[in-house]
């Protein structure tokens, strides 16, 4: 029995995928996006829509769910990140925004930070700078798998978050950090605290990766020092939208 899989199908989690960009506007950031989605994918339809607190529910029924094509809000915040929040992805082919945050590292010169939440269970992210890989996350890689992942595997997957000391606010620590990002199955591993099917064998290392996302946010001060609403941006909607925040639609 996999305890975090049945949890799983008992209640859908959050899926959230976010892009973080360092030291770039939301003028460079949409300028790029638009580059690499007509460059690369083909996509010749670029729609930037205003959007209030009034509209945001027909925006979202008429066109995010009820149109094809990519839909991301860009929002630049007053902390040194601008962020690409994916929406909805109804387009044939997909192009989902975890296979655009290298080439954006790239085009920018610059750092992005791939966020991405899987269901509620998994916080996975990958670190870029100028198009090269610094640092990847998964916070328990053995859910993808039904039989025990070899050590050796396991280790190969595991995170080394130097990449992150440039990047960290004033007075943050990155032995904090790390902490933040070992708690749970990392650390189970590190305790030799998994069972025969590579599962944690005490409750404790079972964590809320949502909590675990905002946790990531807000030490890194990506939207503020005290705010990340991106985990479960609809209901934090009034948080995020600024003159600075803009809704991108992208068609064929």
């Amino acid at each position: 029995m996999n305890f975090q899989k049945d949890i799983a199908i008992l209640k859908m989690g959050l899926f959230v995928t976010a892009v973080h960009i360092y030291q770039k506007d939301n003028e460079e950031v949409s300028k790029a996006l638009s580059k690499i989605l007509r460059k690369k994918y083909r996509l010749k339809g670029f729609e930037s829509i205003t959007i209030s607190d009034n509209n945001f529910e027909d925006i979202l029924n008429e066109q995010v769910y009820g149109e094809n094509g990519l839909f991301y809000f860009i929002i630049e915040s007053s902390s040194n990140w601008t962020t690409i929040l994916e929406l909805n992805v109804n387009i044939e082919p997909p192009v989902y925004l975890s296979d655009l945050a290298t080439g954006l590292s790239k085009l920018l010169k610059s750092y992005t930070l791939l966020l991405s939440l899987h269901d509620g269970d998994v916080l996975l992210y990958n670190l870029d700078y100028k198009g090269n890989p610094i640092d990847g996350y998964n916070s328990n890689y053995q859910y993808f798998f039904d039989d025990k992942v070899d050590e050796n595997e396991l280790l190969e997957q595991r995170h080394e978050p130097s990449g992150f000391k440039v990047l960290l606010p004033l007075g943050k620590d990155l032995s904090d950090f790390q902490q933040i990002l070992d708690k749970g199955f990392w650390q189970a591993f590190d305790d030799n605290n998994l069972d025969d099917n590579g599962v944690p064998i005490q409750e404790r290392y079972f964590m809320d990766e949502d909590n675990r996302l905002s946790e990531v946010g807000k030490f890194l001060e990506i939207f503020s020092t005290d705010s990340y609403p991106f985990v479960d941006w609809q209901t934090d909607l009034k948080t995020i939208n600024s003159p600075n925040l803009k809704f991108i639609k992208v068609t064929k």
